[in-house]
């Protein structure tokens, strides 16, 4: 059976825990391509990519529940629910891209005062709302 690894070896490759992979199996996400003499299972290097793009699906924020819809899905669709994903993140990127330039500013601001630290945070955020409401 060369060419297949078994479920340790997997968990190795991709620093995953047992359970993880066993919850994929659970729910049918990925199956075991057979078993050895031993009765330990064994994956293919496709179900080894199933497992990796799973991850991955994870990643980008998807549950377990959206990623298997997506692959009982046509590929129009996928695509379709892929791009209204692609619009949610870069939406919080936006967000986190706020925080990150607000943090670096107050960052600035208390390095530079000598007022109560939160006096200092509330002057720093408060310039957005005076630019907001202009």
């Amino acid at each position: 059976m060369n060419g297949y690894k078994t479920l340790r070896e997997v968990c190795e490759m991709l620093n995953l825990s047992r359970r993880v992979i066993q919850g994929y199996e659970k729910i049918d996400l990925v199956k075991p391509t057979a078993r050895n003499k031993y009765g330990h299972l064994l994956y293919d290097d496709q179900a080894i990519s199933r497992i990796t793009g799973i991850r991955f699906c994870q990643k980008l924020g998807l549950s377990l529940k959206d990623i298997l819809q997506l692959t009982q899905l046509d590929r129009s669709a996928v695509c379709e629910i892929l791009e209204d994903h692609l619009i949610d993140l870069e939406i919080e990127q936006d967000k986190l891209d706020y925080l990150i330039r607000k943090t670096d500013e107050i960052i600035d601001a208390v390095g530079s005062s000598d007022n109560d630290l939160l006096e200092v945070i509330y002057q720093t955020i408060k310039e957005d709302r005076k630019t907001c409401q202009e």
